[in-house]
C-alpha cells in the first residue's frame, strides 16, 4: 500500500516522524500521528482521521507501528489519491447528466485545449487505453485511473526524448520498426519481430508506420515504467528462497543482502511477521519492502 506514494512524499513524512520518535522505538501515539498528516498539509476530521486509525494495529499501549501508519496514511491521505479526486471533480462538471461518464470526442476537446494541453497524438492515445461505449462514451473513474498511470517524471519524459533522438538517425522526429527495436534495447529490451509488430498496432494511433515521440512515451509509461512492482518483488524474492518451502530464513536473506548483519536480519525478518507464527512468508516480506 505504502508503494503509491511517492518517494518524495514518503521522505517527508519519514522526516517529520523522526521528530517525534526521539527514543527510536519505532512506534508513536496516534495523536502524534495526526498531527504528521496535518503537517503533510491535510485538514482531516476526526471521524477522517479514525477511520485512517481503524485499518492499523496499535498495541496494548495505543502506539501504532510506523509501517502500519505509512500504509494506512496512503490508503486515506496520500497525494495521488488527492489528485485523482481533483481530476475526476474536474471531469464532472462535463458530466451534465451525472451518469459518471463523459463524450469522447468532447473529451478529446477538453484535454486539448484545456489546462495542461495534450497534443493531437497524446490525446488519441488516452482515447485508446479507454474503453469507449456504443454511446461513445467514456466512464471517467476509469479514464482517472487511466490518466495517473500514464504520469512519469519531466527527467523521465527527458530521458526518453534523448533515447529517441539517438535512434532517430535520419531526424524526421519519427521512428520506423528497426529504429524503435534498437530504442527498445536501449532501455532494457530485447524486442521480437512479433514484439515490434504488436507494439506499433498498439502505438501507431495515425496510422503512419511510424512513431512518434509522443506515442513512444505513452508506450513507455503503460509497459515499461509501470511494470506491476508487487510482482517484480515477488520474482526477485523467490530467487533467494533457496528450499522453495514459501519461507524466508535469515540466513537466506542475509546472502542476499550481503551488507547486512545478524541482527539486522532477525530485525527486518521481525517486522514482516505481522501474524506472529515466528515465520515468514513471502508474501508477509513483499509487503515489508514494499512499505519502506
Amino acid at each position: 500500500m505504502a508503494s503509491s506514494l511517492g518517494q518524495a512524499e514518503k521522505d517527508e513524512i519519514r522526516d517529520m516522524y523522526d521528530l517525534y520518535d526521539i527514543e527510536k522505538t519505532g512506534k508513536l501515539p496516534q495523536d502524534d500521528y495526526a498531527t504528521i498528516v496535518r503537517g503533510m498539509g491535510h485538514n482531516p476530521s476526526e471521524k477522517e482521521l479514525q477511520e485512517m486509525f481503524q485499518s492499523t494495529r496499535p498495541d496494548r499501549a495505543g502506539m501504532v507501528d510506523y509501517s502500519d501508519f505509512l500504509d494506512a496514511y496512503a490508503k486515506h491521505f496520500n497525494t495521488k489519491k488527492n489528485e485523482e479526486r481533483e481530476i475526476r471533480q474536474a471531469f464532472r462538471v462535463f458530466d451534465r447528466n451525472e451518469e459518471g461518464l463523459i463524450d469522447a470526442n468532447e473529451l478529446k476537446q477538453i484535454v486539448t485545449t484545456r489546462g495542461e494541453r495534450l497534443s493531437e497524438s497524446e490525446a488519441k492515445s488516452l482515447i485508446k487505453q479507454t474503453e469507449v461505449d456504443s454511446q461513445g462514451k467514456i466512464d471517467y473513474e476509469e479514464l482517472t485511473k487511466v490518466i495517473k498511470s500514464s504520469e512519469i517524471s519531466e527527467e523521465q519524459k527527458q530521458d526518453i526524448k534523448e533515447w529517441f533522438d539517438i535512434c532517430d538517425t535520419d531526424k524526421d522526429g519519427k521512428l520506423a520498426k528497426e529504429e524503435i527495436a534498437t530504442l527498445l534495447r536501449v532501455v532494457g529490451n530485447n524486442p521480437t519481430e512479433d514484439d515490434i509488430t504488436r507494439i506499433f498496432t498498439e502505438v501507431d494511433t495515425d496510422g503512419t508506420g511510424l512513431i512518434d515521440v509522443e506515442e513512444f512515451q505513452a508506450y513507455y509509461v503503460k509497459n515499461i515504467a509501470n511494470v506491476d512492482e508487487k510482482q517484480t518483488l515477488i520474482e526477485a524474492i523467490n530467487s533467494f528462497d533457496k528450499n522453495n518451502d514459501g519461507f524466508i530464513q535469515r540466513d537466506e536473506l542475509m546472502k542476499f543482502m550481503k551488507d547486512l548483519s545478524e541482527e539486522q536480519a532477525q530485525g527486518m525478518l521481525d517486522m514482516a511477521d505481522k501474524n506472529g507464527d515466528g515465520k515468514v512468508d513471502i508474501e508477509e516480506f513483499v509487503e515489508l519492502m514494499m512499505a519502506m
